[in-house]
């Protein structure tokens, strides 16, 4: 980040702060995110011409992306050519729902996440789409080590989703600090064996 103290005006010179904002790097596995970090760049570089946008979103975006999306480079909207091309690279780099439905099931896990971790990408995923929140928590439910699990189905589904995460993640770092005393212990127990 850079900033510049001088603006020469005429034969005047006058002092202002300015931060130079980089502009965001273009994620394609998260589009809508993408073109809101844009608008904050335009937002903070004073840049509110449609056409201006099209130009910097065009020439930031990745051939294979605008490679999905000829019709809108070759024929920009002449009233919104920016908020056009956003709304048909969302659309078209966006996941289905049956992809969605696909990743929840089978490719998301706890790793080395906490449990509000895991919930938070599991709703991301989810992005607008409204999923019954009880199938969410027993999806998210099903990928928390047992200990939790049986911890947490005693519990009310009813209960608020963010405490539930809360208090999952209070027994993950207790049962992980316990877990970590138990290898240093057994460890230290073969080395004296060893010996």
């Amino acid at each position: 980040m850079s900033v510049d103290n001088s603006l020469s005006l005429s034969s005047k010179s006058i002092s202002v702060g300015a931060i130079s904002v980089p502009l965001p790097i273009y994620n394609p596995r998260k589009a809508e995110l993408w073109f809101a970090r844009l608008e904050s760049f335009f937002v903070a570089n004073k840049i509110t011409n449609q056409s201006t946008k099209f130009s910097y979103a065009n020439s930031l975006l990745p051939d294979d992306v605008i490679e999905q999306v000829p019709d809108v480079i070759f024929k920009p909207d002449p009233d919104s050519p920016f908020d056009c091309l956003k709304r048909e690279v969302i659309r078209v780099t966006s996941l289905t729902d049956q992809q969605t439905i696909d990743q929840l099931l089978a490719n998301v896990e706890l790793g080395d996440n906490t449990p509000s971790q895991l919930k938070r990408h599991m709703t991301n995923l989810l992005g607008n789409r409204t999923v019954d929140k009880r199938l969410l928590y027993q999806l998210w439910l099903r990928r928390l080590p047992q200990n939790i699990r049986q911890i947490l189905a005693i519990g009310d589904e009813d209960v608020d989703f963010d405490r539930l995460a809360d208090i999952a993640n209070r027994i993950y770092e207790r049962s992980k600090t316990h877990l970590v005393s138990q290898i240093q212990s057994s460890s230290a127990d073969e080395i004296a064996e060893l010996r």
